[in-house]
């Protein structure tokens, strides 16, 4: 393949008033073989060198980067379109997002959203509920929860994902605490302020309809905070609403 391309290049190299077009679309055939490291020696060569392929033909090399798990080459990438000054897309700040929040680097996750929030880019619900999603999962509920206050101050509206998100992520923790003190390791249990969640889970009523799922962790909610008759009020709206409680619930109840 190398051979090839320095065949390639040594014909490119006498179109140079189309340089552009051909070295793009040479970089466009690289990453639909699957030769994304060839791409990218093209991308960083020229790049040095004061050009810059198309952002389409960036764009697809980004994505192979991505998926060859080649993060910091990625963010090579995108710093050197920014120097550029030629504005990503959207979708190349989705797929960063995508990538490192599944791999639970919600560092550079935030370094991404925080950049495209910077550039005036203002981030929708799949973007914020990403985030969200991805601070739950590891265990960074009180910045998925600051991360949900932000989408709520930019006034994106929360779908029925965004909140399940939420409760699944409180429950979760609740298993852990539980776990803890069950062998024993009550003490090593954080003790922390839960009112901004239960706060954002409180609102959630007035944007869907919530389910057992979430009358119960709002119900075990109230009763950790010490508000007992809010506890009730729910539970009984939960069966004037035909809803059947079950086990956890009673349990929340009980405890």
């Amino acid at each position: 393949m190398a051979g090839k391309l320095k065949e390639v290049e040594a014909f490119l190299n006498t179109l140079e008033d189309k340089w552009l077009e051909n070295y793009s679309a040479m970089v466009d055939s690289c990453c639909k073989g699957n030769f994304t490291r060839e791409a990218y020696k093209l991308f960083s060569r020229f790049s040095k060198q004061g050009k810059l392929f198309k952002k389409n033909s960036c764009s697809k090399l980004l994505s192979g980067l991505c998926l060859e798990r080649e993060y910091e080459k990625a963010i090579t990438l995108l710093r050197r379109m920014l120097t550029f000054n030629v504005e990503p897309s959207q979708i190349m700040y989705v797929k960063l997002i995508d990538v490192f929040f599944r791999d639970g680097d919600m560092k550079r996750a935030r370094w991404v959203f925080d950049l495209l929030v910077k550039r005036a880019i203002t981030p929708d619900v799949i973007i914020y509920t990403m985030m969200i999603n991805g601070y739950c999962r590891v265990n960074c509920l009180w910045q998925a929860c600051g991360i949900f206050n932000d989408m709520n101050e930019r006034r994106i509206k929360p779908d029925f994902i965004t909140y399940t998100i939420l409760v699944d992520g409180r429950l979760k923790e609740n298993l852990r605490r539980a776990r803890s003190f069950k062998h024993g390791k009550e003490r090593e249990v954080e003790k922390t302020d839960d009112s901004p969640f239960w706060n954002i889970l409180n609102d959630m009523g007035k944007e869907i309809e919530p389910d057992v799922y979430c009358y119960t962790v709002l119900i075990d909610g109230h009763c950790k905070t010490n508000n007992f008759q809010d506890a009730i009020d729910l539970y009984d709206e939960m069966i004037a609403k035909g809803l059947q409680p079950n086990i956890v619930t009673y349990t929340a109840l009980l405890s």
